[in-house]
């Protein structure tokens, strides 16, 4: 038996006057240890009521663990944010750490900065 088929929601809402970040994971080296590169995406999941909920989660680049996440029934910010202070307040990374998320990588820049009290992320 097949699960039900529901219409998809939309994750993102591209803005036709945004101009695109320079994408600096594209020609960064390898990551060769831990809280080196974090890559970030966001997700809806189905439940079984009809209804989504978003998964925003942070991998570490080079051991492939998720090492921040955070679920919301709406797609805001927070989403984001809560998934990332998470991942810091665990992984406690050095300065440098890059952060890399598709399509987002110019609002990450303004975004996470004023959340963080150590490390800087270098947006990707």
């Amino acid at each position: 038996m097949h699960p039900p088929q529901y219409p998809s929601p939309r994750t993102t809402q591209a803005d036709p006057q945004a101009i695109a970040a320079a994408n600096k994971l594209a020609s960064w080296p390898a990551a060769t240890a831990p809280n080196q590169i974090w890559v970030g995406d966001i997700t809806y999941l189905a439940l079984a009521t009809g209804q989504w909920a978003y998964l925003a989660c942070w991998r570490d680049a080079f051991s492939r663990r998720v090492v921040g996440w955070h679920v919301s029934e709406s797609l805001h910010t927070d989403l984001i944010l809560t998934a990332f202070n998470r991942a810091v307040a665990v992984c406690q990374p050095p300065p440098g750490l890059l952060v890399h998320a598709d399509r987002a990588a110019s609002t990450l820049a303004t975004l996470l900065p004023p959340y963080l009290t150590g490390p800087r992320p270098l947006p990707a």
